[in-house]
């Protein structure tokens, strides 16, 4: 059973902010309205949104309600959730008009699943997972007066319409009719392709009488296999006969062919002048390797050695070779020049400055004078300071010479005293910079004395040379320039006579090759003469080696003329032979045809029988399957099913009529369904016939209306059961026996009836509120043209 859990929305435009109906609370609940808008004291129940409730729950399910669309029903803010459990998940389906994309969003078990963002394909989801139909909703959830007018003013064909619908007969037996109609014509197909079948398999059977049989087949086949083994046999006799008779024609042939060829030569000459130019042939070989070896070893060595002839570029020098040693000895003593002017160049700038920084420094001060003065100034300036710094305290004495400060500076106001003393620490300063400084100049004249000496010895160790630096550097050039060019010179002799030397071998071996008159001879022309008369005076030679085979071959064969008649005679044979051989193989094909065409037939006979013999069985589930389409059929059985549920409606209405009519009444259907008709007959008086409950009062009318509902609301079929129930203003109408009936008897049993059910009744009789069998109230206040929705569980027990 499908149970609904709450339905939350907000933004429409009679309910203020948000408002959440529980459908859990199982029991009667009444739906009542207070407008306040209508009338001060409330007492006014139209107009404040009862049946709304259930509208937008249909339009938010359906997309559709009674006053039109979901988009027209609601405002463009309205804003809904609606959660249910079916038997296996929790669902919650929400749409939320703000998102311009997904307004619609899913919680299948709390979690999300995605959803087409199209809101009809939500809603076609949301209506296939709670398996109701907007139809379905007005017949099983949501009851009105409407619901009860099509049973008692409709016409017979509305009634069954009506009736089909709500016990889904149509569907069913619609669905069960198409399947075994299809199945009916899927059998009818099947059957005329077996009769088809058993046609075909008949003239098969009569192919087969009319051909030979197998066994006279095959033992045609045999004896064609046995001749064409014979003749073949023959074939391979005559034929080795003919290539034997045509191989010594042949040698015949060849006979008188080369006798008429070496008629008038001598064998005897031919072989001489194929020695000969054998002969001949080998030393013009041997002359024209020996050039090709010429010209190989002219391009190869001797022309590339010719090419590598050294050039005299260098004269002899006039001088003689000057000695490396004596080259030697004079570069290092042009080195040690170097050394000493370069010492002297240093010393020199030393030397200068020194004497600089003595001008400086007054030769009549030593640094012993020096530090002392510092140390004497040092010790002045630390006690002036001391009398500053005492001065600006206000001592009288000085701590070092235990002296009162006025009579060392007596007669000075302390301004001055300060300014006076201040004077001399700037000048005892000064003079301690002017001993600093000299102290320095002193310090590096001593560093330039000590630098001077060590050059100075450096200096005197070297010898007097007795000769100009730039004369000594002239005279060891002039000596490398020579010794470089008789280097040169001696280098370009050898290399000349390196390659005379290699010359003179290259051309003995040269003459050795026979240079240069190798070079002028040409025998290409003789040797291709000789190359082209060699294979012609060999063939000729073998002529005469194969005629005198021949010869000893003829004498022992048979005459020409002989060979001829009987090679003539083989091919004949050969022909004839072929000729049959060709009959029986046409004839064998055509016995392999007939086979290969009877064993075709007989499979094709074999699988048609096999094919055929469920023709009986296919029959009977033809007309079985017939039958059960009939039976389906709008005229069939369905008829039968909706007059048993019709007749178990009126079983129900026997049980309800009791509660709200005082007489007893007897409910009976009509006997033809087309004709559908609820009829009723007083119990107690069965002189009167049954008549149509069309034909009562009023009040009894009314109330035969919700006999009939309520034995319709047990009927439910079990997959359209929900766990609510909304009933609106069913009790309309009814006369003042007739309410109390209902208030005490009807509501009572309904909630026996169905005690796993929210059953809401939509209401504006006061005495429902007052019922004891009341378990909640929902009440609707509407007030400043807003409804708010109050929910009272528990009703009665919170009012005790």
């Amino acid at each position: 059973m499908l149970e609904f859990l709450d339905f939350e929305f907000e933004g429409d435009r009679f309910y203020e902010k948000k408002t959440l109906v529980p459908f859990t609370t199982n029991g009667l609940t009444l739906l009542r309205g207070k407008n306040f808008d209508a009338s001060s004291d409330g007492k006014a129940s139209n107009g404040t949104g009862k049946t709304r409730l259930i509208e937008l729950l249909v339009a938010f399910i359906t997309g559709k309600s009674p006053r039109g669309n979901f988009k027209k029903v609601v405002l463009p803010s309205f804003a809904g959730t609606l959660r249910f459990k079916t038997k296996t998940d929790t669902w919650s389906f929400s749409y939320v008009p703000a998102k311009s994309v997904d307004a619609w969003s899913v919680l299948k078990n709390d979690m999300p699943m995605k959803v087409s963002h199209k809101p009809s394909d939500v809603q076609d989801l949301l209506q296939k997972t709670i398996g109701l139909s907007k139809d379905d909703f007005n017949f099983f959830v949501f009851i009105n007066q409407r619901s009860l007018d099509v049973l008692i003013k409709g016409k017979p064909s509305d009634k069954k319409l009506f009736l089909e619908g709500f016990f889904n007969i149509d569907s069913f037996y619609s669905k069960q009719y198409d399947q075994y109609k299809i199945e009916f014509l899927k059998s009818k197909e099947k059957l005329e392709a077996l009769k088809y079948d058993r046609i075909k398999l008949n003239a098969i059977k009569d192919s087969l009488r009319e051909l030979p049989g197998s066994l006279w087949v095959d033992l045609q086949l045999e004896n064609c296999d046995t001749a064409l083994s014979l003749i073949k046999e023959k074939i391979q006799i005559t034929t080795d006969a003919q290539n034997a008779a045509k191989k010594q024609i042949d040698s015949w042939q060849q006979y008188h062919a080369l006798f008429t060829q070496i008629q008038g030569v001598d064998i005897n000459w031919l072989k001489n002048e194929y020695d000969t130019l054998l002969k001949n042939k080998m030393e013009l070989e041997r002359k024209a390797k020996l050039k090709l070896q010429l010209e190989m070893f002219l391009r190869t060595k001797m022309t590339p050695h010719q090419s590598r002839k050294p050039t005299s570029t260098c004269s002899c020098p006039e001088q003689e070779k000057p000695d490396t040693n004596l080259i030697t000895e004079k570069g290092i003593t042009l080195n040690q020049m170097q050394e000493k002017l370069h010492l002297k160049k240093t010393i020199t700038p030393l030397e200068k400055e020194l004497d600089a920084l003595n001008a400086e420094i007054n030769s009549q001060t030593t640094v012993i004078d020096l530090d002392k003065r510092k140390a004497e100034l040092y010790k002045e300036k630390r006690d002036t300071e001391e009398h500053y710094k005492l001065l600006q305290k206000g001592g009288d004495a000085c701590p070092t010479c235990k002296q009162p400060l006025s009579f060392i500076l007596e007669g000075l106001s302390v301004h001055e005293r300060k300014k006076l003393l201040e004077d001399r620490i700037k000048k005892i300063e000064e003079e301690e910079k002017e001993c600093l400084l000299l102290s320095s100049l002193h310090t590096k004249a001593t560093k330039l004395i000590q630098q001077i000496t060590t050059l100075q010895d450096q200096f005197n160790r070297y010898p007097t040379f007795g000769v100009r630096l730039s004369v000594a550097e002239t005279e060891l050039q002039e000596m490398k320039d020579l010794l470089s060019h008789w280097e040169a010179y001696e280098k370009e002799q050898e290399a000349i006579t390196k390659w005379q030397t290699t010359y003179d071998l290259l051309e003995v071996e040269a003459k050795n090759l026979g240079f240069p008159e190798a070079l002028k001879e040409d025998h290409s022309e003789e040797l291709r003469k000789i190359n082209e008369r060699v294979p012609i005076v060999t063939e000729e030679i073998k002529q005469f080696d194969r005629f005198e085979e021949l010869t000893e071959v003829v004498l022992a064969l048979s005459p020409l003329s002989q060979l001829d008649e009987e090679e003539k005679e083989y091919r004949e044979d050969l022909a004839m032979f072929f000729s049959r051989v060709e009959e029986l193989n046409e004839f064998k094909g055509s016995l392999r045809t007939q086979k290969v065409s009877i064993a075709t037939l007989k499979s094709q006979v074999d699988a048609l029988e096999e094919k055929v013999v469920g023709q009986e069985k296919t029959e009977s589930e033809c007309k079985i399957l017939e039958m059960m389409s009939s039976f389906y059929s709008p005229a069939g059985f369905k008829v039968y099913e909706l007059k048993k549920r019709c007749q178990k409606m009126i079983d129900r209405a026997n049980h309800w009529s009791k509660m709200f009519f005082q007489e007893s009444y007897h409910w009976s259907l009509s006997e033809d369904i087309e004709d559908l008709d609820f009829f009723i007959q007083p119990v107690n008086d069965s002189t009167t016939e049954p008549y149509p409950i069309a034909c009562l009062s009023a009040g009894e009318y009314n109330r035969a209306a919700r006999v009939l509902l309520f034995s319709q609301l047990e009927l439910i079929p079990p997959n359209k059961k929900t766990n609510i129930l909304f009933l609106d203003e069913i009790e309309g109408h009814l006369d003042e026996v007739g309410m109390t009936a209902f208030t005490e008897v009807v509501l009572p049993k309904l909630k026996e009836t169905f005690p796993d059910r929210t059953i809401v009744v939509i209401s504006h009789q006061g005495s429902i509120q007052t019922s004891e069998c009341l378990d909640h109230l929902w009440l609707a206040e509407r007030k400043d043209r807003k409804t708010k929705l109050t929910v009272f569980p528990d009703y009665h027990r919170r009012k005790a």
